[in-house]
């Protein structure tokens, strides 16, 4: 196992958490983003997308599921068998590849995990680094972000194209309180001129 590919070693750990009974998921798992449970809204959701991956990880061999995975085809795998996946979100995540997705799939992680860490493209595209290292600062835009991600029009490739446009905080104040002060933290290098 050790001279198998990264991916392929993330496919088998995944494979072993599903196979533990009363396994959840946490945003601070690698898996957590890996897998699209970042792309689920609730934990209904969530439960509702692991007992796919169970039903499905009995009907196919490891190397299937691996390949799949590696492919980025994990949506066609379910569907090849019967489970489709319809979620946008879960379908963002999975399509993209193993190795990138979109920042702000490292923003819920990092909004709504105990231990996860801010990595530099999260803190680039979502204003963190004008906190200037402040805690303080840092911690309320991870709760501000913790909130507009969990609201019940949350709605993350919305944010992510605000984030593109460089509007991050109007989008934020159409889905919930946000306040002013948070302006200026919001700002990023976005739009990029063509």
């Amino acid at each position: 196992m050790n001279d198998w590919p990264e991916e392929k070693q993330h496919a088998f750990r995944f494979v072993q958490l599903l196979l533990h009974t009363g396994f959840q998921p946490s945003p601070d798992l690698p898996e957590w983003i890996r897998f699209g449970l970042c792309g689920c809204s609730s934990s209904k959701e969530e439960a509702e997308l692991l007992e796919s991956y169970i039903k499905l990880i009995h009907l196919i061999s490891f190397e299937e599921f691996y390949t799949a995975y590696n492919d980025s085809a994990l949506p066609t795998l379910f569907s090849t068998n019967g489970m489709v996946v319809t979620n946008p979100f879960v379908l963002d995540v999975l399509n993209g590849t193993t190795h990138m997705n979109k920042s702000v799939w490292s923003l819920k992680q990092f909004a709504l995990g105990d231990y996860a860490s801010l990595i530099p493209p999260v803190a680039v595209d979502y204003g963190f680094v004008n906190c200037g290292g402040e805690e303080d600062l840092i911690h309320s835009l991870k709760q501000t972000y913790g909130r507009i991600l969990t609201a019940r029009n949350a709605n993350p490739l919305q944010l992510h194209e605000a984030c593109l446009q460089g509007k991050i905080f109007c989008y934020a104040r159409r889905k919930t309180q946000v306040d002013i002060k948070f302006a200026p933290l919001m700002k990023n290098i976005y739009p990029l001129s063509e």
